[in-house]
């Protein structure tokens, strides 16, 4: 073969910025208040996260003033935020007594809006000298541990050719990440309009010190701000290790003898915060995007999807196209294990018809498509190593069972084998005898008139002293009157009955929920960062009932303490699975070929990955291409001389 002449150019990647709401971060105890009110205001359809029932999105036709613009919303609704101002988009917030169908019907017959939509809601889609090296099949399969030798994305051969990455800055959109990982902190995109820490917006683009990203995620009950956009994009719960993974893939430091390599040894990474626990919205989303966009960003990450198709985030993308950088994004397909082209339920924004969209399926180390991937010959463009895929994680994390010890009183019990949605686990239920959820039991109800409380205290400062974060998971189902028996969890840090001692409610339900169907893994979680370095961190969990209706009761399963450790010489790895950690792979592989020419227009970098896959029989009626990602297939097609003909592996 004809040898290949590559050529390297500096680029000059000029900033510009994005606007946002100029405020401080806030504490645990405020974010798990914001982290509530997002949850209560998402409408499900078949257990889906669809839309928030709070908010809906309205585009005004290119014509219209601030000044109307602002009026309509104050006659239609309660007040709006600026997503858009040169697309003239806004979130509009909705008042109490109005609904989505409502507010939406109300704006679309305004004269001044072109379109309106709900602001829906995403779900999350997991030879250097690094010491972990060889366990990252994806980069490299020697068909050990039972893969199949060479299926990976052929990361090496590649190498030889390019490892430095960071001519093109790669925006990660995703639950942030901890920045301070030792195989992350040196690759990071670093604002060169911003001075860290000092308090003060030095770029005027109305976020303070967002050196390294921001966080987007923006919540309000009425008039107060609950959670306000920020300067800091890491993660806020100890278990959100989602976008520190993705980052990992894609940007891990590469042979600086520690832990494990991204496809780019080096690179920039731009961490973009959108989600609030398991959840983003519209409004988020297009305010990352068009924030990566303003700052030069040339490749995004996004793994995650809904099932309603979103203008104004097709919008968004489509414009990043068309910038100056013209971005190109890296999706993940989902995991859902259907054809979302035949299935009936498209997976966007894999489904949008953008041609600056790479979707991206998950393959396993043995070549085959990933049982849970999503899949699709018109969507669905080529496939990545998603499956046990190695990569940074937030930090150690250690879990402790708690499913013992507990003060049990009135009708509580805590030693039944009980399920919900295919799981099974022990439960702490009430009633004890007849709780509808557990092995072995019928349709009975609780007792009227009661006031039962379990609880128990633990020694945090001894279960995890280096802890930075901590909080109780389990998995929660109740049925109980609506509006007059309740379900209700709270911590202190006073040993005992934590009802006795404070009036800070970490969770109160009433009605029927099943958040076992609502939150990612199946379960929900209590923030206890008060408890921090105490030796009396007491939990307790109370059913209340009236004399009135008595219906199934409650059932907490799978109880834990999660901690998560984050030393100063942070070096945690784990294993996730999913189309979330085959996107950043495709992500990795775009930088390096837009490192490689700068000069590549979104168009060049698309058609070099999907032209420059790896054939694979396997997935022929799975993906467009039928291929895996290749990295030294993909810069192959860099710059190749007229009248030769390019091979690669």
């Amino acid at each position: 073969m004809s040898k290949i002449k590559f050529r390297l150019a500096l680029i000059l990647i000029i900033s510009l910025f994005c606007s946002s709401a100029i405020a401080a971060k806030l504490s645990k105890k405020q974010l798990h208040a914001a982290h509530k009110h997002f949850m209560k205001h998402i409408h499900f359809v078949n257990n889906r996260p669809l839309y928030r029932t709070d908010k809906i999105i309205v585009k005004f036709k290119s014509g219209v003033t601030s000044v109307r613009m602002n009026s309509t919303v104050t006659q239609l609704a309660d007040k709006s935020r600026s997503i858009s101002r040169k697309r003239k988009i806004r979130a509009v917030i909705l008042r109490s007594d109005q609904t989505v169908t409502d507010a939406m019907q109300t704006f679309k017959n305004d004269p001044t809006v072109q379109y309106v939509q709900p602001a829906y809601v995403y779900r999350k889609f997991a030879i250097p000298n690094d010491v972990e090296y060889s366990k990252l099949w994806g980069l490299k399969n020697d068909g050990s541990s039972g893969g199949v030798q060479g299926a990976d994305i052929k990361a090496e051969e590649a190498w030889n050719h390019l490892t430095d990455c960071s001519a093109a800055i790669v925006a990660v959109i995703d639950t942030g990440l901890n920045y301070r990982h030792s195989d992350i902190s040196a690759n990071l995109w670093v604002n060169p309009g911003e001075i860290a820490n000092d308090g003060i917006d030095n770029d005027g683009n109305n976020i303070i010190d967002d050196v390294h990203g921001a966080d987007f995620v923006v919540q309000r009950n009425g008039p107060v701000i609950l959670k306000p956009v920020d300067g800091d994009p890491i993660l806020d719960f100890p278990t959100e290790s989602h976008g520190t993974h993705v980052a990992g893939i894609i940007g891990a430091s590469g042979n600086n003898n520690i832990g494990i390599t991204g496809v780019c040894w080096k690179a920039k990474i731009m961490a973009l915060k959108v989600f609030l626990g398991e959840y983003t919205d519209t409004e988020f989303l297009v305010n990352a995007i068009d924030y990566a966009v303003a700052n030069g960003a040339k490749v995004i990450n996004m793994s995650l999807g809904v099932i309603g198709f979103d203008q104004s985030l097709y919008d968004s993308m489509e414009a990043a196209r068309d910038s100056g950088t013209g971005v190109v994004f890296a999706i993940a397909a989902g995991n859902d294990s259907f054809n979302v082209d035949t299935g009936g339920i498209p997976i966007y924004p894999c489904a949008f018809d953008l041609a600056n969209i790479i979707c991206v399926a998950s393959i396993t180390k043995n070549d085959q498509r990933a049982n849970s991937s999503n899949f699709g010959v018109t969507s669905v463009d080529i496939a990545a190593p998603g499956d046990l895929v190695l990569s940074t994680i937030a930090g150690s994390i250690i879990t402790v069972d708690t499913t013992t010890g507990w003060n049990l009183a009135g009708d509580w019990g805590f030693d039944r084998n009980c399920f919900s949605a295919g799981i099974s686990a022990i439960g702490l239920v009430n009633p004890q005898i007849r709780n509808r959820w557990c092995v072995g039991t019928g349709t009975g109800t609780y007792a009227s008139n009661i006031s039962d409380v379990a609880y128990k205290t633990f020694d945090i400062a001894a279960m995890s002293p280096n802890a930075r974060d901590v909080n109780l998971t389990a998995r929660l189902i109740y049925d109980t009157e609506s509006g007059q028996d309740f379900v209700e969890v709270r911590h202190d840090i006073t040993a005992g009955n934590p009802f006795l001692t404070t009036t800070q409610f970490d969770f109160i339900g009433s009605g029927f929920h099943d958040l076992l169907a609502e939150f990612n893994a199946g379960y929900s979680r209590y923030l206890m960062d008060s408890c921090l370095g105490t030796s009396t961190c007491s939990i307790g969990i109370r059913l209340q009932s009236n004399a009135t209706v008595n219906l199934g009761g409650v059932m907490i399963a799978d109880m834990k303490l999660v901690f998560l450790e984050d030393n100063a010489d942070l070096k945690a790895y784990q294993l996730y699975s999913g189309t979330s950690m085959a996107a950043p792979h495709v992500a990795g592989v775009l930088a390096m070929v837009r490192s490689l020419n700068p000069d590549y227009t979104y168009s060049d970098a698309v058609s070099a990955v999907l032209n420059g896959g790896r054939a694979l029989s396997n997935i022929s009626s799975d993906v467009k291409t039928g291929s895996v990602v290749s990295a030294i297939g993909a810069i192959s097609q860099i710059l190749v001389p007229s009248g030769f003909d390019v091979t690669y592996p």
